[in-house]
């Protein structure tokens, strides 16, 4: 059966899922290259861990995206327009075949995207204020998810399940360890009774009413228990963390936070670009 190729079509196929405008056209080999080639760029995710500047990365991905995207789309547009009305069909030119496709292509992505982002890298973002100032609200953050490869120490900013509910996820920096005797004396933290140096915390409120003065400015002592880590944020009077809920399980722990890979500020709505790619070791 002779039909002809709409332009149209093959243009929006491709743009809906590159190389299924190939396959419309009657290229099979050249659209499934087109479809699975995007998928190689899945091992190359963790490795946006260990550059110096994500911003790189960033842009150079983003470029070749456009490009590619450009390349499929004209090319199944120029190869329709050629074929005009003197295409025959192929036995997989039927809507079911392409939804098919669709259903495939969509449940591989959604499975490689679940495995990196559970064992190598996933993005989260910064709903609340109680890491400021070295995190701020609207961050978008880069987290090692490699947890069978981490030693956690002293000052790593974890992204850890909420106790209270496993639902939630909760961004807060080690500050004890299994076996330490931890105790805060005048917003000072003492580990094993010496003092640590901790440059990044700040206290902002001054209110003798609140949960952070009443309780965080003095506490303890305790003994984190081993297999254990007390977390805290670095704005000690506005952080819900192990003052109330107590340590945290290392198995809780979901993996360590990298990098700012974007920031947006609600109030004046724009972007903060001097915070895109900053480290948070």
């Amino acid at each position: 059966m002779i039909k002809a190729r709409e332009w149209w079509v093959a243009s929006l196929l491709s743009l809906f899922m590159p190389g299924l405008g190939q396959i419309y056209n009657g290229q099979a080999r050249k659209g499934f290259i087109l479809i699975f080639l995007p998928l190689l760029i899945f091992p190359l995710y963790p490795l946006c861990l260990e550059v110096g500047n994500i911003v790189y990365p960033l842009v150079i991905y983003f470029l070749v995206t456009i490009a590619f995207y450009i390349y499929v789309v004209r090319d199944a547009l120029v190869t329709a327009k050629k074929i005009k009305n003197e295409y025959v069909l192929k036995k997989y030119n039927r809507v079911s075949i392409y939804v098919c496709i669709i259903i495939f292509v969509g449940i591989m992505n959604t499975g490689l995207t679940e495995y990196i982002k559970n064992n190598h890298i996933q993005a989260f973002k910064i709903p609340s204020r109680s890491m400021e100032p070295t995190l701020l609200s609207g961050d978008h953050l880069l987290v090692d998810r490699n947890t069978s490869k981490i030693t956690y120490i002293r000052g790593d900013i974890v992204v850890f399940e909420f106790p209270e509910d496993p639902t939630k996820d909760y961004i807060k920096r080690i500050v004890g360890i299994g076996g330490d005797k931890l105790s805060i004396k005048d917003k000072v933290v003492y580990i094993n009774g010496e003092p640590i140096n901790e440059p990044y915390v700040v206290y902002k409120n001054d209110d003798p009413n609140s949960f952070g003065f009443k309780k965080g400015r003095n506490f303890g002592p305790i003994t984190v228990p081993e297999g254990h880590f007390f977390v805290i944020g670095d704005n000690r009077d506005n952080s819900f963390d192990s003052r109330y809920f107590g340590p945290i399980e290392q198995s809780k722990i979901k993996g360590i936070v990298k990098t700012i890979y974007w920031s947006w500020d609600k109030k004046t709505k724009s972007i903060r670009w001097d915070r895109i790619g900053l480290k948070t070791e």
